[in-house]
């Protein structure tokens, strides 16, 4: 269930970092009933961008291959093993 809060718990930071740290819900604060800001605690906002760059790093990957930007890593290798003498 959604956390909704008046923006007026701006006011009262301790109340405020209590219901984040008993919540790894995000907190919805409301200015004339109507979304304001939304407030995440820093260890869930850490995982979700985390999270979120793997998402970005799966579609960018899954663009390359739609594109045909792929190559055969052992042929690659070989490449770079002729060209530098690894």
């Amino acid at each position: 269930m959604p956390n909704i809060k008046p923006i007026s718990y701006l006011r009262n930071t301790k109340k405020l970092m209590q219901l984040c740290d008993k919540s790894s819900d995000a907190i919805y604060l409301t200015k004339n009933g109507y979304k304001a800001l939304t407030i995440l605690n820093s260890d869930r906002y850490d995982r979700d961008m985390a999270q979120l760059e793997i998402y970005k790093k799966i579609v960018e990957a899954t663009n390359d291959i739609k594109e045909g930007k792929i190559f055969n890593a052992k042929e690659e290798i070989e490449k770079l093993d002729k060209k530098y003498g690894f």
